[in-house]
């Protein structure tokens, strides 16, 4: 039990150390020489707006305005997650399923973006940086904080396999929409990539999404596997503690 013991201790320092490792890796962006011609390109809108539908999600009734047409390839430097206790606004069922802050066009053709911090809350998307001279060439018309739907079960799944140091493209409508019977509540879209602050953001129906290119792989997986490990190392040491707690009683029989 002795070598179980020290096993299961060696296990768990090493799944802590990959852990603590592959979490600062996994969301590293990626050299701007290994950025796809496509992100260069700014997303394509044409306004085109629709009849309104209604959209049910998970128990729900959402009333959809289409807006316009759109089409975007983008780097992924930022997301919320809905089901971390940090955004408190967003639950399982919300029908916004993601928020992705994406850069392209000039922000990507050098490695300037690396001279900044991205980070997203749950309805917006900032950015930071020390250098004046990055900040000074930073495009700020080219990112943009997405809230994404889809109808279509398969892209809900491809959209929350969307990490950040993705190259994306995705594909479908602006969209405005508000619970049925709560006009109050409207959520509208931006249509344009030059204005700032609340409403800045676009509210995207997506129909097509694609990883071009995934951003870390190996230290996704790699964080995924040590998670598990720890948690496997976590219940042997526990294991091993009651073992020990209750091995005397049974001595004394």
């Amino acid at each position: 039990m002795k070598f179980i013991g020290r096993l299961v201790q060696l296990c768990l320092v090493l799944s802590l150390a990959a852990l603590f490792v592959s979490w600062c890796c996994k969301d590293r962006l990626p050299d701007a020489r290994d950025i796809l011609p496509a992100l260069e390109k700014d997303p394509i809108q044409r306004l085109r707006k629709g009849p309104q539908y209604v959209f049910a999600y998970r128990g729900r009734d959402y009333v959809i305005e289409p807006v316009a047409e759109y089409e975007l390839w983008g780097l992924v430097v930022s997301h919320n997650d809905i089901a971390e206790f940090s955004d408190i606004y967003h639950t399982r069922d919300s029908v916004d399923i993601k928020d992705i802050c994406v850069i392209w066009g000039d922000n990507v053709v050098d490695n300037v973006f690396h001279e900044f911090d991205f980070w997203s809350e749950p309805w917006s998307c900032h950015f930071f940086t020390k250098s004046r001279t990055a900040y000074g060439t930073f495009a700020k018309d080219q990112l943009a904080n997405n809230h994404l739907l889809a109808e279509e079960p398969n892209v809900r799944e491809k959209i929350a396999r969307v990490r950040i140091g993705d190259q994306v493209h995705l594909r479908g409508k602006l969209i405005n929409y508000y619970p049925k019977g709560a006009s109050e509540a409207l959520r509208k879209t931006s249509t344009t990539r030059t204005d700032t602050g609340n409403g800045a953001c676009e509210v995207f129906m997506v129909e097509q999404v694609e990883i071009m290119k995934a951003g870390n792989p190996g230290w996704q997986q790699g964080f995924r596997w040590a998670r598990i490990t720890l948690i496997i190392s976590l219940l042997g040491s526990l294991v091993l503690f009651l073992y020990n707690v209750y091995r005397p009683s049974v001595r004394r029989r």
